[in-house]
């Protein structure tokens, strides 16, 4: 990996918010891999090994955003562009059949992209730099996994039978000839029914009858309930569709369309101060004026397509393809200028998640794909309405070709397969295909510099170009950014600002009536590189990064099981299954040792930026003696039944400070105070994480028969999960204020950790000197094993609780304190070979499986004996 397209280790640390935003971007579980490799070559190449650990560790698709788009590196940029709203298409949750757009749950976020908490705090931290977040919303049907639609076809009586649309009749003949956008009947038989339901798209996307007042009234509940939670606008899906007649064959622009819409944006919309734009492929001028009117009884501004057809043949579908002609397109353009002026508002698009790359729909995306590029965008950003710019667009970013098999789009494989079966040539087909496919949108991979693409690995979504993208993103002259014309001064901050700066620029002079804030541009994201040819490590980070971000991108796989296990016990298994694996050379041993300790310590201090003094305060008496006394029992019941079990004393007392206090990193905390071994602490470390996963995943199964309120779920789960982690996933059940209270008890428990490690250092002390003799001897105070890295933690929390540190430099720092201890768990893993982890760890996972009971036991009789259920 060469160091030309990477930032080297010295701006890592310079710059902390960058780290954070480069910390966020791969999968859950890499950071251990990685730390892995970082320690066996620490002193072997520190500079590289800090450059390949910019791009490892996890975070899902939301994660991503909010760490990436809007940390402080970037409003400053957003503000000189003119961004003011992120469009996310559908996060919520989904089965995927159609990228997202079926809908099983409208009031959840999908897992592959993260959680509600999360999409609640891009919603927060976007709303801070004066940044919308936009939502796509699907109603005009849902997934036949919806609840509601799994009622619907249970019976003809059920109540939400009427939530979808059914016809009778009999098997092998539609009530009539209506087709499916993606090909086939757009009837489905239910035998059990002994009727069809209607779905104009997939057969796994059945419509929502519109005209059953509940179904309405709950769409707009829903709606009106992501508004409560910030979401600054809406993009509807084939919105045009809601007022179909199945029976006359008419779907778009149907009879009840006018009176749904305006029924839609008064009981929601005008509610609001938002952004609304509709997708309506049947949309004309007149129709858009209804839309799109300045009173702002229905929505903002539509999406039109008419010039988007151009290049079908009349009277045919998308597929069956003719040459564009330029005067029938300048006629299109000019209808839609003239005829909106004044009355309504135009959106200006080439590309979207559902269309080809427009460089080579209209231009050459050969010789010419700069100079095509550059026309395109002109022409575009040159109209009146607001601009949208897909992700790549910026890039001039091309068409792909597949074979057919690593196509992924249902619309596309569905015509493949119909038209070959109707005797149409394969390479008619495939042209068709690679000419208008929607799997040209989402398929990209950038490259930063010469010799290194900037790829996701793991992603299922993402798709590469096996021609290689490097034309498209390669920073120096070749990049159409790069200037409008060779050698023309474009401003003040040269080549970043650029033909797009500009072309925005002019765009926002024009001001819409609709909206409070006219000068909103919808822009997707994804890492844009600048061309100054420099790389990653050129001078300045003040505009390196646009962030564009995919509608549907599957950006990472998100797997749940590794947020509950935790980075730091993943760290430990990998160093031990590497060391079985691989075997530990002689000349690792420094950096293993280097990593177990000093790495630690570090780290340990870092983590006291995590924990506010007022929460505890605020919380209450009752919750820290509450945390005061399970802590205390627990260290007691596990030490005992340790000593019972007769398992070493210093992995007896590592399980239990790590079962009581706080996983881990309590163990790793007291294992120099009593002078642990490395395998005893990585056993003790190992354990207590793994106990507290099989504990967090009881905990979700079992909320819903505790009987505790909220704010007492978590103050349970606070004070008896391990991790953190543990604590944040257990909680989750519960809701945000389970959540918010959880997170308060399990760092009242965190607090506990310096006057524990105190004591247990005085302790291990006395018992090593010789006990009562070193004390009638008297003890100097720089004799005593006092750990100087827990006060540097508490220091740490002072400084957080007075606020002296900014915000985003502490998200930095904790940033670098889990890579700090994710390294020194590698090392500690590495230390340990699988026979001793096997001989060391039966009986203390046995005492710490009996302590962890207990600790739940006695933290739930706690929580109802002092009346916080």
């Amino acid at each position: 990996m060469g160091s030309g397209g990477m930032i080297p280790s010295y701006l890592l640390i310079k710059n902390l918010d960058m780290l954070n935003t480069i910390w966020s971007l791969v999968l859950p579980g890499a950071v251990p891999i990685f730390s892995v490799i970082l320690v066996m070559n620490f002193f072997a190449a520190v500079p590289k090994a800090l450059e390949e650990a910019a791009f490892i560790d996890g975070a899902n698709a939301l994660q991503v955003l909010f760490k990436v788009y809007v940390p402080v590196s970037i409003p400053a940029l957003a503000t000189d562009l003119g961004i003011g709203a992120i469009w996310l298409s559908p996060v919520c949750k989904s089965p995927q059949d159609d990228n997202g757009y079926d809908i099983s749950d409208y009031q959840d976020i999908d897992p592959m992209f993260g959680s509600l908490e999360d999409m609640e705090l891009l919603i927060q931290e976007a709303g801070k730099r004066d940044i919308r977040i936009i939502m796509d919303l699907v109603l005009n049907h849902s997934s036949d996994e919806h609840p509601w639609f799994k009622e619907a076809r249970k019976s003809k009586d059920n109540p939400y039978h009427d939530y979808y649309v059914w016809r009778d009749g009999v098997e092998g003949t539609p009530p009539n000839d209506l087709g499916s956008t993606f090909g086939g009947s757009a009837w489905e038989w239910v035998p059990e029914l002994g009727q069809y339901y209607l779905h104009l798209f997939s057969v796994k996307q059945p419509d929502l009858n519109w005209e059953n007042p509940k179904v309405r009234q709950e769409i707009y509940d829903m709606i009106q309930w992501w508004m409560d939670k910030g979401v600054g606008g809406f993009r509807l899906d084939v919105i045009d569709l809601i007022g179909k007649e199945p029976d006359l064959k008419i779907t778009g622009n149907g009879p009840n369309l006018r009176k749904y819409m305006r029924e839609l944006s008064k009981e929601t919309f005008q509610k609001g101060d938002l952004l609304t734009v509709g997708e309506t492929w049947g949309a004309t001028p007149e129709s858009a004026k209804l839309y799109s009117n300045p009173d702002g009884s229905e929505l903002s501004m539509v999406f039109q397509f008419e010039h988007i057809s151009l290049d079908e043949q009349a009277g045919k579908g998308k597929w069956d393809l003719q040459p564009l002609d330029l005067l029938q397109l300048k006629k299109v353009l000019s209808k839609w200028q003239t005829e909106l002026k004044g009355e309504a508002w135009n959106s200006l698009f080439w590309n979207n998640h559902d269309l080809p790359r427009i460089v080579s729909r209209w231009g050459d995306d050969g010789e010419y794909r700069v100079e095509s590029a550059k026309m395109l965008a002109t022409l575009l950003h040159g109209m009146q309405g607001t601009p949208y710019v897909y992700q790549g667009e910026e890039l001039g970013m091309t068409n792909v070709r597949y074979d057919i098999e690593e196509y992924r789009d249902i619309e596309l494989l569905n015509l493949y397969k119909e038209r070959i079966g109707n005797g149409y040539s394969k390479e008619d087909v495939m042209e068709s295909i690679y000419a208008k496919g929607r799997d040209n949108a989402p398929a990209f991979q950038m490259q930063l510099s010469d010799s290194q693409f900037f790829d996701f690995p793991g992603c299922q979504f993402l798709m590469n170009d096996p021609s290689g993208y490097h034309r498209n993103s390669k920073p120096g002259s070749n990049s159409f950014l790069h200037t409008l014309t060779a050698g023309e001064d474009i401003g003040p901050l040269g080549t970043d600002r650029c033909l797009f700066h500009k072309m925005i620029a002019e765009s926002t002079c024009s001001r819409t009536q609709l909206t409070k804030d006219p000068d909103l541009i919808l822009k997707h994201v994804l890492l844009y590189h600048d061309g100054t040819g420099e790389g990653m490590a050129g001078r300045s980070y003040n505009n390196h990064f646009i962030l564009h971000v995919r509608d549907n991108v599957k950006l990472l796989g998100y797997l749940p099981f590794l947020n509950i296990m935790g980075q730091l016990v993943i760290a430990i298994l990998l160093g031990i299954l590497y060391r079985a694996i691989r075997g530990v050379p002689l000349s690792a041993q420094s950096g293993i040792s280097f990593s177990g300790k000093r790495l630690l310590r570090f780290g340990i201090i870092l983590l006291g930026l995590k924990l506010n003094l007022l929460d505890i305060v605020h919380a209450g008496y009752k919750v820290v003696a509450l945390a005061a006394i399970n802590v205390a029992i627990t260290i007691f019941v596990v030490y005992g039944l340790s000593k019972w079990l007769k398992i070493d004393k210093r992995i007896g007392l590592l399980t239990a400070c790590g079962t009581a206090i706080c996983g881990a990193a309590a163990v790793v905390a007291i294992a120099p105070q009593i002078k642990a071994k490395d395998e005893e602490t990585a056993v003790g470390a190992a354990t207590v994480a793994i106990l507290g996963t099989i504990f967090t995943l009881a905990y979700t199964l079992l909320y819903p028969v505790l009987g505790l309120s909220a704010n007492g779920y978590g103050v349970f789960t606070g004070a008896t999960l391990h991790e953190v982690a543990h604590v944040i996933a257990g909680a989750a059940p519960g809701g945000q204020g389970a959540l918010d209270m959880a997170v308060i008890v399990k760092l009242t428990r965190v607090a506990m950790l310096v006057p524990i490690a105190l004591i247990i250092g005085l302790w291990s002390g006395r018992q090593a000197s010789g006990g009562e003799q070193q004390s009638a001897k008297g003890i100097r105070w720089r004799e005593l094993p006092v750990p100087w890295f827990i006060f540097g933690f508490l220091a740490m929390s002072g400084l957080n609780t007075l606020g002296i540190i900014p915000q985003e430099m502490i998200s930095g720092l904790l940033v670098l304190s889990y890579m700090l201890l994710a390294m020194a768990m590698a090392g500690l893993g590495l230390g340990v070979d699988i026979a001793t982890f096997r001989r060391l760890g039966k009986k203390p996972f046995l005492a710490g499986l009996l302590g962890s009971i207990v600790l739940s036991v006695i933290g739930f009789v706690l929580v109802c004996g002092f009346g916080l259920n």
